[in-house]
């Protein structure tokens, strides 16, 4: 969804004194054989067990756990749903939520949930349904029996039958424009029809809908009971509990809740067909995306593979041909400019089936010659078949995956239960904790008989292509029958192309089709023989390839001879070693693992270990965690990162060439447990390390090289121009309530750059606001002037050029101030050393100087600000944020509470009883410590205004609801805050970055929680009643409102509340003045902000720097 002891110490046995002592405590005789296999710094006590009506059970004994969590999974998934009823498994899974014989009301879990500082979700699967939920540590046992009731005597209530089939409903169209979505209902078309995986998953109202269905009448709701009473059976359920109490204790509880779900005796379901016909594949599938993206993926359907767990042959393979380090796959795609990024593992592995996928992200010149890309990956798997297996690199696989084990950060406990629950079908309880991430056993044969099935003649072949599909199938053909669409009921006289014979549309390559239910245009074509001839033929090197270790990074010239394989040599077919290689050994494996000895004084917050002009670095020696891990933050802040837009996109383009140029050096590093990250943000860029803490000194000094001198290559920099230019364009096509969001980060932050203002730095004679993004934003004034707000920037007369790159770098770091944090198993002589080496690598010739933190618009007392836009998405949302007045810790603590009694009445309101859209959400949301409120909704049916109202009403009658409210019930709620306040931070990375938000904001006392913990224990319920009434539904409130219009509203769609028209922003604000604004840009520039400097609380906003 970690912590250990030093080396040599004396460990507890794992478990096994623990699991026999139970066995004569407890009733039941099902009990596990063997203790649990656990890492030996893990205190944890485990009992796996089997209640009588055979459900599965882990229970966790975390004394000091601050939260309580479980989870159940039903081996059972929407490969279950009978036919005519697709997506009736998903609707299964929302309808549990919605009240039980015990607990009737609709509302009674979410509201129990969150008033005990809680979250719960689930998801719906092929193979699993994962329920999962946590709740503060005390209150375990009472969400048990509440939680047991869903699988025990749910209440399948009509009126919520009926109206949660609008909010599945509503989950399919938010996902409708989701290019994943699409790209796997096209996947789904060229599949075998009989098997499930083919099938619609999601479902919608005409899925769900009451009527005829495969020749009967049917009522959904009846369905729905018959599938819960022959699926929802305990023997195909596993439950894993983690709480502060004893095992026997935990386990007592679940006996005494879990037990009463009946074991119907559920059988399996064999899948018999096989996952595409024989005679489909190969086969090549263009699909056309939303958002503009290149991708290959070639996906190979191979054995099931769970049952191979101690072996994982396709991991080894993955490890292979997923490589990025020199002579790899990617490294050779990138050289010759045709390939950004490449992905290799398995997708869609379940019990009878599974694929072996590579995803590859293409350049447009990788597009363009996309045959010859397949031919390369091909030769890589020619190349591990022929010299890549070898137990040496199997053993090196083994000794990373049993370091990984051994020095196993915890996961926050909802991660971890929902995950185990879902493990516990698939290993054995003893090994539940290491199996999953192992490889023990070499098995050469077994590798290679997998390897045998990645071959041309069993390829799916699917290319993304923004350009596909121009030329649609035409509109007399029935949408049911287009090219390579599901199944059709019998040719028809006008079908110009033949039928197979099952019952597939034929492969026809003139034009386009599209899918049902998600109309995602696609085309299917065959692969031409001398193509499929060319790739069979295997041409391997007659000498073994074997990589060069990276001992350091390229400080060589851009200009340097470029290798076999490379761009300046793109159409040569040989590849000798120079051009493709098998993995080396990796030097980034550990060989220091002992933690530090203990401080003579331990801090118990980090300390400023140095202070000297342009450099200020922190340290604290983790003494809690107890692991051989660090992390190493780096913010490098220059006044001219982000001061303008072409200086914000130049920033954005030296991050990307800097970590196109690490990507060989640093990841074998990534596969030993060390990962870095480079990322700008307002003040200038971060680098973040994280990891064994042994190698670090190495991959510190290679980041370093590589950002103090860059390798600019015209190449590489006109592929990262136009990846950045793809990504901001993409931006536009955000579902519209990320859409929404993103707008309101716009308009509030200084320094931030809108998309277009970035994309006119990088396309010449693109607007602030181009044509196909309409948006108006207004404002207005208690007073009620109009104001004329200045215009934007124009864009810029040329795009950036490389020589604009060269120039930018020197000012960049001609100006700097540096600040670190040093966090983990390190000493301070360690902290010292690689300080001093960002200071000669970075320092020596900068300046230093003061970088101020980013701003926030201060709203008008009483004023509101509508914005529009208008995202390239059917979905309509509608945005309200309420900004808090100051940002001292007692202003946030009453915006946080108020969030926290709000959110559950938002969800159940406007979600399960209005339905007005599946994404519903309210809560805090702060800006750079700035509080404030968020109302959001998307809905595929009402549009924002009336969306608009909505949410006003409910803010009007909630007042009443909270003047009614009783103290029990304000105490719980500050309760409940206070715990997510105060929650225990699970790993190193998590206090790490809690340290370094408090340091970004200039808080040197690292207390940020607790003077917000107490700031929320001060608040009186009068107090807040007083708050509601100003900031959220008096005159004086300060409000921005984002409009995103979606394109379908007004249409005709069958069960849902009539959806409102056309409106403007203004609907609703008659008495108020309103102007239009240009841009967000000169939206800030008339307005008054607060201070940049403060002390404050994480920033969840934008990453800190």
């Amino acid at each position: 969804m970690r912590s250990i002891i030093p080396p040599g110490k004396t460990t507890r046995p794992l478990l096994l004194a623990v699991c026999l002592a139970l066995l004569g405590l407890l009733p039941s005789p099902a009990r596990c054989d063997a203790a649990i296999v656990a890492p030996p710094h893990d205190t944890r006590q485990y009992a796996a067990f089997e209640l009588p009506n055979r459900l599965k059970v882990l229970a966790i004994s975390d004394p000091e756990t601050d939260k309580a969590a479980c989870a159940l999974d039903v081996f059972l998934g929407t490969r279950a749903d009978p036919p005519g009823r697709p997506g009736l498994a998903h609707f299964l899974e929302h309808m549990l939520f919605l009240g039980t014989r015990k607990y009737p009301e609709p509302d009674a879990w979410r509201a129990f949930i969150t008033e005990h500082a809680g979250e719960q979700n689930a998801y719906t699967g092929f193979e699993h349904t994962n329920y999962y939920f946590d709740v503060d540590k005390d209150h375990l046992r009472a969400a048990l029996d509440r939680f047991g009731q869903f699988f025990i005597a749910p209440s399948f209530a009509p009126a919520y039958v009926a109206r949660e089939r609008l909010a599945v409903d509503a989950e399919f169209h938010a996902k409708r424009q989701e290019d994943a979505w699409r790209e796997r209902a096209i996947a789904r078309q060229v599949m075998n029809p009989r098997h499930p995986l083919s099938r619609f998953s999601i479902g919608n109202l005409a899925t769900l809908a009451d009527g005829a269905t495969n020749g009967r009448e049917t009522d959904v709701r009846e369905d729905l009971i018959a599938f819960y009473r022959r699926h929802y059976s305990a023997n195909r359920m596993a439950l894993v509990v983690l709480g502060k109490e004893p095992v026997a204790v935990l386990e007592a509880w679940v006996r005494g809740v879990f037990s009463a779900i009946p074991d119907r005796q559920a059988a399996p379901l064999p899948i018999t067909e096989p996952l595409f016909a024989p005679g489909r594949l190969p086969v090549r599938v263009t699909a056309r995306p939303v958002k503009e993206r290149r991708r290959l993926e070639l996906s190979f359907p191979v054995p099931p593979v769970t049952a191979h767990w101690r072996t994982k042959p396709l991991y080894y393979i993955a490890h292979g041909l997923g490589h990025e380090g020199q002579g790899s796959l990617l490294s050779l795609l990138k050289a010759r400019g045709w390939a950004e990024e490449l992905k290799a593992g398995t997708r869609d592995s379940h019990r009878d089936s599974a694929l072996f996928t590579v995803a590859i992200t293409l350049t447009e010149e990788g597009l363009a010659a996309v045959d010859a890309v397949t031919d390369l990956t091909f030769e890589a798997i020619a190349l591990i078949r022929a010299q890549g297996v070898r137990e040496w690199l199997f053993r090196e696989l083994s000794q990373l995956g049993n370091m990984d084990f051994l020095f196993r950060e915890e996961l926050p406990p909802l991660d971890e239960v929902s995950a185990l629950a879902g493990l516990l079908h698939d290993y054995p309880a003893r090994e539940i904790l290491r199996g999953p991430m192992t490889v023990d056993e070499y098995d050469e044969g077994l590798i290679r008989a997998y390897l045998a099935a990645l071959r041309p003649d069993n390829v799916l072949m699917m290319v993304t292509d923004p350009k596909c599909c121009a030329r649609q199938r035409p509109s007399t053909i029935p949408p049911g029958e287009a090219c390579g669409m599901s199944k059709v009921a019998k040719p028809r006289a006008h079908h110009p192309h033949p039928q197979r014979e099952d019952g597939h549309a034929a492969l026809c390559p003139s034009y386009g089709s599209r899918t049902p239910w998600f109309q995602a245009p696609y085309r299917v074509t065959a692969i031409e023989p001398a193509l499929m001839e060319e790739w069979r033929s295997d041409r391997i090197p007659e000498q073994p390839c074997a990589a060069p270790v990276p001992s350091a990074i390229d400080t060589s010239p851009g200009d340097r001879q470029q290798p076999v394989g490379s761009h300046a040599d793109r159409n040569r077919r040989s590849l000798p070693c120079a051009a493709l290689a098998i993995p080396g050994p990796n030097p980034f494996i550990p060989q220091d693992l002992a933690l530090k000895p203990a401080p003579d004084h331990p801090q118990d917050r980090p300390v400023r270990l140095m202070d000297s002009p342009g450099l200020t670095v922190w340290f604290q020696q983790d003494t809690g965690y107890r692991l051989p891990r660090a992390n190493f933050y780096l913010s490098v802040r220059s006044p001219v990162a982000n001061d303008t837009p072409t200086h914000a996109v130049l920033t954005d383009l030296l991050v990307a060439l800097v970590e196109d140029r690490l990507t060989e050096f640093a990841y074998p590093a990534s596969l030993a447990g060390l990962e870095y990250e480079i990322y700008s943000h307002m003040r200038g860029l971060t680098l973040r390390m994280e990891g064994y803490h042994d190698k670090q000194p190495r991959l510190l000094a290679g980041i370093l090289e590589a950002l103090r001198q860059p390798k600019l290559d015209e190449e590489r920099f006109r592929i990262a121009r136009l990846e950045l230019i793809r990504k901001l364009r993409n931006r536009r096509k955000q579902v519209p309530y990320r859409r929404s969001l993103a707008e309101l980060g716009d308009l509030l932050l200084r320094p931030r750059w809108t998309p277009e203002a970035l994309l006119g730095v990088l396309e010449p004679g693109v607007a602030d606001n181009p044509p196909d993004d309409r948006r108006q934003t207004t404002a207005s004034s208690p007073e009620g002037h109009r104001r004329t707000l200045p215009r934007a920037a124009p864009p810029c007369a040329a795009p950036v050029t490389l020589e604009d790159l060269r120039a930018f770098i020197p000012e960049f770091f001609r100006r700097l101030s540096l600040v670190a944090l040093s966090h983990g198993n390190v000493r301070e002589t360690d902290a010292r050393a690689m300080a001093n080496l960002v200071k000669d690598r970075l320092l020596r010739d900068a300046r230093p100087t003061h970088v101020p933190r980013g701003q926030v618009v201060r709203l008008g007392s009483g004023a509101a600000y509508p914005r529009r836009i208008a995202p390239a998405h059917p979905d309509a949302a509608l945005l309200l944020y309420l900004q808090g007045t100051d940002r001292g810790f007692p202003e946030r603590a009453r915006m946080a509470l108020l969030g926290q009694i709000l959110k559950g009445a938002f969800f159940n309101r406007l979600r399960t009883e209005e339905q007005l859209g599946y994404v519903v959400s309210a809560g805090a949301y702060p800006l750079l410590e700035v509080p404030g409120l968020v109302f959001l909704v998307q809905s595929p049916h009402t549009g924002p205004a009336a969306l608009g109202a909505r949410v006003e009403r409910f803010l009007t009658e909630q007042a009443d609801v909270l003047d009614a409210m009783t103290d029990s019930e304000f105490a719980r709620h500050k309760a409940a805050l206070m715990a997510r306040i105060l929650e225990q931070e699970e790993s190193l990375p998590v206090r790490s970055h809690r340290y370094w938000g408090e340091i970004d904001q200039g808080l040197s006392t690292f207390d940020s929680r607790e003077r917000k913990a107490e700031a929320v224990r001060a608040l009186t319920l009068a107090g807040i009643r007083r708050a509601y009434r100003t900031r959220i539904t008096g005159p004086a409130r300060r409000r921005l409102v984002v409009h995103a219009r979606g394109n379908r509203q007004g249409e005709s769609h069958g069960g849902y509340p009539k959806g409102d028209g056309d409106e403007a922003p203004e609907e609703g604000l008659a008495d108020e003045a309103w102007v239009r604004m240009e841009s967000p840009e000169g939206f800030k520039r008339g307005q008054v902000f607060f201070p940049g400097e403060d002390n404050g609380a994480p920033v969840p906003a934008s990453p800190p720097g």
